[in-house]
């Protein structure tokens, strides 16, 4: 009977301990105006996410750039840089994790970057104690109701998986959660199944082509 407790004590303290994240986890909006000078970033912040694990703080801030001419052959050209970065804050050290950097160039009709706010989502799908990461956004420019371009980036540690292609189309008529254009890289396909279906979930979820 001892050794039956001793061990269902010993089973309660790994899982209490237990430092992963196997279902979502969706960081909350936090004020820009309160994010800290060490957290360095180009472009203005346009939304600061912040979730807590480990005693640390973690932030994700989505950035862009004002729009400006380039000065090239295209004087009508809009221009547009966007930036995603990932910082921890633990014992009193800001240490940068991973940046993301995507641009618009020579755009002479309806520029757009828009970062998608739900597919921001923090996982540990494998349950290798390292967390994957979840961020969607679509960008482009165009003059018509065609779709944007659309990209799905997962960091796992310093690991980058993809997925690229376009949202759904305004002119058709799509079912709930229907597929886009879209095509995964190798690393992606290659990952835990678990990551790829979430993935691939993730991106019927939210290949819808409006603004928020």
């Amino acid at each position: 009977m001892c050794i039956l407790k001793f061990s269902l004590i010993i089973f309660l303290a790994v899982i209490l301990n237990k430092d992963v994240i196997s279902q979502e986890l969706h960081p909350g909006l936090t004020d820009p105006r309160n994010i800290s000078p060490e957290l360095k970033h180009q472009g203005n912040i346009v939304k600061a996410f912040l979730w807590n694990e480990n005693l640390s703080e973690n932030y994700i801030l989505y950035c862009e750039t004002d729009e400006y001419n380039s000065g090239r052959d295209l004087t009508e050209g809009k221009n547009k840089e966007f930036y995603i970065y990932y910082y921890a804050v633990q014992n009193g050290e800001t240490k940068l994790m991973w940046k993301i950097n995507d641009f618009v160039k020579d755009c002479e009709f309806d520029l757009e970057t828009h970062f998608i706010n739900e597919a921001l989502t923090v996982t540990d799908l494998d349950e290798n104690g390292v967390n994957e990461i979840w961020t969607m956004y679509r960008f482009g420019c165009k003059s018509d109701v065609s779709p944007w371009p659309l990209k799905l980036i997962m960091y796992e540690g310093s690991e980058k998986y993809a997925i690229r292609g376009e949202t759904r189309d305004y002119a058709q008529s799509y079912k709930k959660e229907e597929d886009s254009e879209k095509k995964i890289d190798n690393k992606l396909k290659k990952a835990d199944r678990r990551i790829l279906d979430f993935a691939v979930n993730l991106w019927k979820r939210y290949n819808i082509p409006v603004s928020e």
